[in-house]
């Protein structure tokens, strides 16, 4: 095989990375749009990327020279890789986890794909490259549309008014989405450089695209409704109009190549900017989609609380530890560590935090000062090659898009998509510095590194070329594929216990954690979770001994990541629900309880799990004492105050329950299951409050139709004096269940008599 042909080869995996990563997904895995997705960049990469390394041992002219960006890039992946050693859990930080994958192994890949894309391009032309990007980038957008009138076109959910295509998240799509802006107005402007045709109809067509892309673009990125994304596009536009009064670009027409038009227009985005910010309440902004979500964004917004709590950790775990850091991806310990209880007031899906949402504290929190200063001096080098570039249009692109970029991941964590096209970008700039393929000094050059040794003649390329293939093939099947696989046998066992079939469900999740990928650990907890909440509701198609395997499976996870105080709050419920197994489980419960404290000493969602410890070793008062503590935290969070009124209504208090639950409900506290209301209006109708246990049956019924609710609301109408309603409820229930054979019909043989109806 000639290098030739090796170098078309390489570009041509390289336009299937870019153009096939973000429409790939697997609807039969789980996180169907972010996991499948890296392990298939992944695979991709590892293929392409060793391909270039026999064709750099074979043609010097594919290899990369160490210019400044490719210095700075060794040193922010060698300290991205160090300090994640260093750090607490390395093997969270290589790998990640399911939900996220973007763990250092990921950045490597992002990397090498740096380093291939920079060496290519010296040789090859860009346009492919670009055009292919851009076709699925179109494909991305035209789903993301079609999914607000279809919004299951992907996978059976409902998208909403946000849709977010092939990258399931909104904020993931606009981060994807927010690149191509800037590649559209490269397009344009380089239609209307001075060297380019003057006249014909091919030329015309093709500015009237690039306009037509520009403006998809940017309606796709409103359309996420992705404020740092927007901020960063407003970011992006300031750069580029900046770098062309400063220095205009070199384009046909008199007035695009002037100082003026430039800082006019720059003039006028910052006066608008000002105006909305000022009117941004106004009624007029509702109707145009993104501007309508700053309408009412506040620092005293309690939803953006969570948010501020993990950026405030993340500024003290850097503290804490701010030369080695914690490990990238090891943010939840730090969180958990400084987890702050009123997080709870506003949901238990904001009390889990794996990242602090800026990257900038996420690198000082993950690697200290040596990572944050090293990604400095990778973005330093990335203006240094940008303004050396001799494509001054690519230049102020280039600086655009990254200024839009940097000042998104203020507001945002790192994604698949947004990653990608950066260091692809870094990629694109890196192979337009310094002289390039075709020029003299290049081609001379390059003649004399070829062959240096003499060994890589025509058999050697052909040898090298194999063998790269290989380990490529290697390292892309136990990395990804299995990890792929797993996945789908993962999403096969709980789309089995749904549909009550336990037995193929716990095979499939045996077939996933055999598989022995990096993820080995969230398989195993996923499986202890789903087979112990299935043993507490079906004993008997659960069987005890597998209850107990999937028991010690979770507790491998805990010593595998014993500085996660998830692993071991989650482990409490799972003793809990299955100490009927094993008495002893719920002593093991109380000992993960005094770690889970120790690692998240604020987390009322531990006091929760171990007050039903106490509850199930009839241990009322402590039980209690558990959930006086959680109140003290923070007395406005509304489960606790509905569990304690359980608890004292439990052990024969029942006017201080009745005060909590009403509390709780008063509050605005939502129903999770039909079993809550019911369970409370039980409480309520025991203790002579039947006029609002009725009220609490219907709510019961409204949300899940059930013959012993309604039996239950027929006796509490009947109690209330309502006998016309109790009638008729009863008539209900006599339809669809023979009362006779209940154990209590001789208790309601006088109500059905007195009503007529026996």
């Amino acid at each position: 095989m000639s290098s030739r042909t090796l170098s078309y080869i390489v570009y041509c995996f390289t336009i299937v990375v870019l153009a096939a990563t973000p429409i790939f997904y697997l609807g039969q895995s789980v996180y169907p749009y972010t996991f499948p997705k890296i392990l298939f960049f992944q695979m991709a990469v590892e293929l392409v990327f060793f391909l270039w390394v026999a064709l750099a041992l074979s043609d010097a002219r594919f290899r990369i020279p160490l210019t400044p960006l490719v210095k700075a890039l060794m040193l922010f992946m060698g300290v991205l890789v160090v300090t994640a050693i260093l750090g607490v859990d390395p093997s969270r930080s290589f790998w990640s986890t399911q939900e996220r994958a973007l763990g250092v192994t990921a950045f490597l890949h992002c990397a090498a794909l740096f380093v291939v894309i920079a060496s290519i391009l010296r040789a090859l032309p860009s346009r492919p490259l670009l055009y292919s990007s851009l076709a699925s980038a179109l494909v991305v957008v035209a789903t993301q549309v079609a999914q607000l009138k279809v919004g299951n076109l992907l996978l059976e959910e409902n998208a909403g008014l946000r849709p977010g295509s092939f990258f399931g998240n909104p904020s993931f799509l606009a981060g994807y989405v927010l690149f191509f802006i800037f590649f559209a107005v490269y397009a344009l402007a380089v239609l209307y450089k001075k060297e380019s045709p003057a006249h014909g109809r091919a030329r015309g067509v093709k500015i009237l695209c690039a306009i037509l892309l520009l403006g998809v673009f940017t309606y796709s990125l409103f359309l996420t409704q992705t404020r740092g994304a927007m901020l960063g596009l407003i970011a992006g536009i300031l750069v580029l109009l900046g770098f062309f009064a400063y220095k205009p670009p070199p384009l046909r027409f008199a007035l695009l190549s002037s100082r003026a038009l430039y800082a006019a227009l720059l003039a006028v985005i910052l006066v608008f900017g000002s105006v909305f910010w000022i009117t941004r309440q106004n009624s007029l902004w509702q109707h145009v989609p993104g501007l309508s979500r700053f309408q009412n964004i506040s620092l005293d917004d309690p939803t953006l609380y969570p948010r501020k709590v993990a950026l405030t950790a993340a500024w003290q775990g850097f503290l804490e530890r701010p030369l080695t850091g914690w490990g990238w991806e090891n943010f939840n310990i730090v969180f958990n560590a400084h987890y702050d209880p009123k997080i709870l007031e506003v949901n238990y899906g904001e009390t889990r935090f794996d990242k602090p949402h800026n990257v900038y504290l996420e690198l000082l929190v993950t690697g200290g000062l040596p990572l944050f200063l090293s990604y400095l001096a990778l973005i330093g080098a990335l203006v240094y090659e940008s303004l050396k570039s001799n494509d001054r249009l690519l230049s102020a692109v280039a600086l655009a898009a990254s200024a839009a970029y940097l000042v998104q991941n203020f507001f945002l964590f790192d994604t698949l998509g947004a990653a990608m096209l950066f260091f692809t970008l870094l990629g694109i700039v890196d192979a337009r510095y310094g002289p390039v393929s075709g020029s003299r000094e290049a081609d001379a050059d390059a003649a004399k590194k070829r062959n240096p040794l003499g060994i890589f003649s025509a058999r050697g390329r052909a040898w090298a070329a194999g063998a790269s293939a290989a380990v490529a093939f290697l390292l892309l099947y136990v990395l990804n594929v299995r990890s792929m696989q797993a996945a789908h046998d993962e999403f096969m066992g709980f789309k089995n216990f749904i549909n009550k079939r336990p037995s193929q469900a716990i095979e499939s999740f045996k077939r996933a954690i055999a598989a022995s990928t990096p993820y080995a650990w969230a398989l195993k907890r996923e499986y202890a979770i789903a087979v112990a909440e299935a043993h507490f509701y079906n004993p008997d198609l659960v069987s005890r001994d597998e209850a107990a395997r999937a028991i010690a499976a979770m507790e491998e996870v805990t010593r595998e990541h014993p500085l996660d105080a998830y692993n071991h709050y989650s482990l409490i419920d799972l003793y809990n629900q299955t100490s009927d197994v094993d008495p002893s489980y719920l002593d093991r419960a109380e000992q993960e309880g005094r770690i889970a404290l120790q690692l998240s000493p604020n987390r009322q969602e531990v006091l929760f799990s171990l007050a039903k410890t106490k509850t199930l070793k009839h241990d009322g008062e402590a039980a209690i004492a558990l959930l006086e503590e959680a109140l003290a935290l923070d007395p406005n969070v509304l489960d606790t105050q509905f569990y304690y009124g359980l608890l004292l209504y439990n052990n024969q208090r029942p006017e201080e329950g009745y005060a909590h639950m009403k509390k709780a409900i008063a509050m605005g506290r939502p129903w999770r299951t039909p079993y809550e209301p019911r369970v409370t209006a039980n409480f309520f109708a025991e203790h002579g409050h039947l006029q609002e246990a009725v009220g609490l049956y219907e709510t019961s019924l409204r949300m899940r139709d059930d013959p012993e609710t309604k039996l239950k609301l027929a006796m509490a109408y009947y109690l209330t004096g309502d006998k016309p309603a109790a009638r008729e409820q009863f008539r209900g229930v006599m339809k669809s269940l023979d009362i006779t054979k209940l154990s209590a019909y001789q208790d309601f043989l006088p109500i059905l008599r007195d009503l007529g109806l026996q």
